[in-house]
């Protein structure tokens, strides 16, 4: 739902500015950015989750796979300077680096 709305920010934008009763509900261009970054913070974790649901028997292989790929976009966020940006994420992101390899030892 959030990335239709950021393909029609204006649209909606445009929508707030002209309706009183929705005005309340303008966003910044801030909040819109925040949101930018949010989705493409999430993107990976939501790719993993349907890709992980839709197999019928996931293997450790494919699990590793993900797993890294997680973790490489997780590092991959800290040097683009996503969280210098968004404060929240990067405490998100520290706390899935501290939580996610208590797990490896599972594989």
């Amino acid at each position: 739902m959030l990335i239709s709305c950021c393909y029609h920010v204006k649209v909606i934008t445009a929508l707030c500015i002209q309706d009183p009763e929705l005005s309340k509900y303008q966003m910044k261009p801030e909040e819109w950015q925040q949101i930018e970054r949010m989705l493409h913070f999430l993107q990976p974790f939501a790719e993993v989750t349907t890709h992980m649901s839709a197999q019928s028997y996931p293997t450790v292989s494919s699990i590793i796979v993900f797993f890294n790929g997680i973790m490489d976009h997780l590092d991959s966020c800290k040097h683009k300077g996503i969280y210098r940006k968004s404060g929240h994420l990067k405490v998100i992101a520290e706390a899935c680096r501290i939580c996610i390899p208590k797990n490896e030892g599972v594989l």
